[in-house]
């Protein structure tokens, strides 16, 4: 399969290799099987009193779940983004739109991006990589931002799926430099997110003390890009399939990472209970991209509304089984984890000092 790099139609073939059964694109484990919840079984509590509203970003969301930017430009992928951000809009769940680099080439895709119209009330967040802030100007990112009307703009680093991406960017030093003067210029909130390979705890510190809002450390156990590139690209295939296990497991992270706010959870979260182990791991919001995409695909705009309505029911059950009639109450749940993955943390941690 040899695709060409148009930058619309790569995003279109990352959309297609993501929803097909012939491509394997989870490569490797979260480790969230080993966090345990303590079960309650005298809660108190009833379920019609139960909360699963959140604040974010100056918003009040009905539920601590994110959709998360997955991809931008393109018609198909248009049409996809759309019917996400429409039931995002109807959950009242905050939503991300695809990257803006292509808009930022081209304004003639401005209404590709311009999603306002689709989600007057929910949480709207902009999307571009880190290497695109170093090829265009602040005021131009800023402008362009503005007109896009969103909430916050989210900052992604994603070094191996460029590396393994034929034509992708090979040049990645003054990133934090690049990092510091956005958020400097004050234009929106800013996230920061790995794309399914992890932020580490020093990391995290360093983008929070510069004023990033928000780190979406992003970790593996969930889409593996670089292995999404190694389809499109025989050239590195064998190469790109190496990082089959790569990246720093999504319960690792946030393990290593608490007690810190401003966190965001990404990469392998599936359900309901992946979310509310996240929450009580110390994440502020839950994101997914690939469940959305392919229930997107195959269901539209009715089966995403469903399957967030899933999730909520079963975050919903986690909160009365442990009772926690609101969201900061789980943030505060008992847990404990397996001894294997408390000697790993143990491993781990030693290993980023």
């Amino acid at each position: 399969m040899n695709l060409p790099n148009d930058i619309a139609k790569r995003k279109e073939d990352h959309v297609y290799v993501c929803t097909q059964d012939v491509y394997n694109v989870e490569t490797s484990s979260t480790y969230l099987s080993k966090i345990h919840l303590l079960h309650q079984a005298l809660p108190n509590i009833a379920v019609q009193n139960i909360s699963t509203e959140i604040s974010f970003l100056q918003h009040t969301l009905s539920s601590p779940l994110f959709i998360l930017p997955m991809s931008g430009g393109g018609k198909k992928t248009k049409a996809l983004n759309k019917e996400l951000i429409q039931a995002a809009q109807e959950a009242n769940i905050a939503v991300g739109t695809g990257s803006m680099r292509i808009l930022l080439e081209d304004s003639t895709y401005f209404q590709d991006f311009y999603f306002r119209k689709q989600a007057p009330d929910t949480v709207l967040i902009a999307n571009l990589g880190v290497t695109q802030l170093r090829q265009h100007n602040i005021e131009k990112i800023g402008e362009m931002l503005r007109r896009l009307e969103v909430d916050a703009l989210s900052i992604h680093l994603n070094c191996l799926q460029e590396y393994f991406q034929e034509f992708g960017d090979r040049d990645f030093t003054g990133a934090l430099l690049a990092i510091q003067e956005l958020v400097e210029a004050d234009i929106v909130p800013i996230i920061i997110k790995e794309t399914g390979f992890g932020i580490h705890k020093k990391d995290v510190i360093k983008l929070r003390e510069m004023g990033v809002s928000y780190v979406d450390i992003s970790g593996s156990g969930g889409t593996n890009w670089a292995q999404i590139e190694g389809y499109r690209n025989p050239q590195y295939r064998d190469s790109a399939f190496e990082f089959s296990d790569w990246g720093i497991p999504l319960a690792l992270a946030l393990l290593s990472t608490i007690p810190h706010s401003g966190i965001i959870a990404s990469g392998g979260v599936r359900t309901g209970m992946d979310v509310a182990k996240c929450l009580v791991m110390g994440a502020e919001i839950v994101g997914m991209a690939l469940p959305f995409i392919r229930t997107v695909v195959s269901m539209g705009k009715e089966g995403v509304l469903q399957f967030i309505e899933r999730i909520n029911q079963a975050l919903i059950a986690v909160m009365l089984a442990t009772a926690s009639q609101s969201i900061s109450k789980l943030q505060h749940a008992a847990y404990w984890i397996d001894p294997d993955l408390k000697q790993m943390l143990h491993e781990y941690t030693h290993a980023i000092k």
